[in-house]
């Protein structure tokens, strides 16, 4: 899948792209038919929440579901990919983020790259995020948020917050968000 010309000014303008329909409802369904098995498994890369044993997500699913490493070398991913950063990709990270409805996973304000050159050793921000919705987002179960154009404002000041059942993640004091 290419983007148009407009899909890319938008992506450039704004900081992020929101493609509905991307994929089908066959698709997502095939997507979500794996989840109950990943979530199963007894694997480091499967995190729960320490009291209450809520998944709280995946990471690496490429590494062990066929379903999920298709997923991540497909061209209505890799091809936008290819266009807005105008080199080859590769896979930084690769996670689900469940957030059950009324679930106890909350994300602060943040900047992915922050803790990715922290963590990670990432040399600059010259990276994608992709969100696949597999379920329907709403108030209840963890709506991202953006805020258009902050990708002018370059890397924002952020402190190492520890978070449960993660790595410490840069977030934003509200003050930061409004300035």
């Amino acid at each position: 899948m290419k983007l148009s010309k407009n899909q890319i000014e938008t992506f450039n303008r704004d900081g992020f792209l929101f493609l509905p329909e991307l994929f089908s409802e066959a698709e997502i369904n095939i997507l979500r038919a794996e989840l109950p098995k990943i979530f199963s498994m007894d694997r480091e890369e499967i995190e729960r929440d320490e009291s209450s044993e809520e998944i709280r997500g995946a990471f690496a699913m490429h590494q062990y579901s066929t379903v999920f490493a298709a997923l991540l070398r497909h061209p209505r991913l890799l091809e936008p990919a290819h266009q807005i950063l105008g080199s080859d990709v590769y896979c930084h990270q690769y996670k689900i983020i469940a957030k059950q409805p009324f679930g106890h996973l909350d994300f602060p304000w943040h900047q992915d790259f922050a803790s990715w050159h922290a963590h990670d050793g990432m040399p600059e921000p010259k990276a994608m995020n992709y969100a696949v919705f597999l379920d329907d987002v709403n108030e209840f179960n963890g709506p991202l948020a953006f805020i258009p154009r902050s990708h002018y404002e370059g890397e924002l000041q952020s402190e190492a917050e520890a978070l449960p059942g993660i790595t410490p993640l840069y977030t934003m004091s509200v003050d930061t968000i409004r300035a």
